[in-house]
């Protein structure tokens, strides 16, 4: 490669990766191929309990668990709660012309919860918001001419991407009487994504290249909250995250010939909208149902907006069974059951005219700790991701997550 380097634009890349390439791709590594797109995959993980209810639960007032995304949702509680989310993900594709699988393997969120009083309560947490993680290979050859004559050379081709967009997050809550509770926090959004292009010659007179292209990425966003004991045994939540402007650095660095900082622009992490509700019934049963919204109509990555954007949902429904038990009850009947289903929408399609679709089946247990010390959550997700007859590529994906709880009496005041 020679020259200065030029950026690449949006839907020149997305739309060179998924639609010609996969024409001619031998072998596929990926966690999702769509996470080209944009910020990558939209990872907005909530704990183990969560994510057995087909990731529903905005209005679940439940005490051990700290939701990522209703502040007001983290009523008072008089134990000290400190909770890690480990994620592992083995996700299969298939194109017209071949077949891949790829795992993924990380911890991915921490929550500290503490109760200043009987009435507030106040939590940090880490968890990522996105993630990019695909490599794509492909194979081709080219007619050299020479002194000697004309051959024939081959190449290898290597995409490969990763990263993603995190936040700190620390949040405020009150409990105004017995029925409603408010909440207000905010999140540092911080991140990196990149993209490696590589091309490795078969005959050692050419020479091998590498481009390295990443975008540095921070900003701020504020978010409220509010949940409601509507009736004795019904609950209603909602929270809206502000959106989140950005500031973004692109750079480019290749290894044989230069190493240069393209541009600064300014992006943004879309506002979220989120409703749910939790009902009762008896005393074993709760279901829960939760809808989620992000426009990206006005997001851009580099100068020019991403004309074919639209919006990002979700809509989730969960059912937990607890078990009818006393203090001397064995352990294995003290083991909540989870079940729950999910339908996401992507912002972003690579065949226009054509919506791509995420559905997911969940299941999960939690398993509650000797003398209410915390409690360990596993859940469990089946999805496919795309349809192979209209869009580039058919994703299914197997989710394991795993949340410890532990709790303790810490900084709690004698009341």
């Amino acid at each position: 490669m020679h020259g200065p380097m030029k950026p690449v634009r949006y839907r020149q890349i997305a739309g060179f990766v998924l639609v010609v390439w996969l024409q001619t791709v031998s072998g596929v590594w990926a966690g999702s191929l769509y996470s080209v797109y944009g910020l990558g995959q939209n990872a907005i993980l909530g704990s183990a309990h969560y994510r057995a209810l087909g990731g529903g639960g905005l209005a679940l007032p439940e005490g051990l668990s700290v939701n990522p995304l209703n502040p007001a949702a983290s009523v008072p509680f008089p134990l000290t709660r400190v909770s890690g989310t480990f994620l592992h993900e083995g996700s299969g594709l298939r194109t017209t012309s071949a077949t891949g699988w790829h795992n993924y393997s990380s911890p991915v969120a921490f929550d500290f919860h503490v109760p200043i009083s009987s009435r507030w309560g106040f939590v940090v947490g880490f968890r990522p918001l996105t993630l990019r993680s695909y490599r794509l290979r492909s194979h081709g050859s080219f007619l050299s001419h020479s002194f000697q004559g004309d051959s024939e050379v081959g190449f290898q081709q290597i995409r490969e991407g990763k990263g993603g967009l995190q936040a700190l997050s620390a949040d405020l809550c009150h409990l105004f009487g017995k029925r409603i509770s408010l909440g207000i926090g905010g999140r540092f959004l911080f991140g990196r994504l990149e993209d490696t292009w590589r091309v490795n010659f078969e005959r050692t007179d050419f020479r091998a290249s590498e481009d390295q292209y990443s975008v540095h990425l921070r900003g701020a966003a504020f978010v409220a909250g509010v949940m409601a004991n509507v009736t004795k045994r019904w609950y209603l939540g909602a929270f809206y995250q502000t959106n989140a402007p950005l500031h973004a650095e692109r750079r480019g660095e290749s290894r044989y010939t230069y190493s240069d900082t393209v541009r600064s622009f300014s992006t943004n992490y879309p506002a979220i909208l989120g409703v749910g509700q939790a009902l009762e019934l008896g005393e074993r049963w709760v279901v829960v149902a939760d809808y989620l919204r992000q426009d990206w109509r006005d997001w851009r990555m580099d100068r020019e907006p991403a004309s074919d954007a639209g919006s990002w949902y979700q809509i989730s429904a969960g059912v937990q069974f607890t078990p009818k038990t006393s203090e001397y009850s064995p352990f294995w009947k003290k083991t909540v059951a989870r079940f729950g289903a999910y339908q996401r929408g992507w912002p972003f399609s690579p065949a226009p005219g054509e919506s791509l679709v995420e559905r997911a089946l969940t299941f999960g247990l939690g398993f509650p700790l000797p003398e209410s010390r915390g409690r360990l959550d596993i859940a469990f997700e089946y999805g496919k991701r795309g349809d192979k007859a209209n869009l580039p590529v058919e994703e299914r994906f197997l989710r394991f997550v795993i949340t410890f709880v532990g709790a303790e009496k810490w900084f709690v005041r004698a009341q």
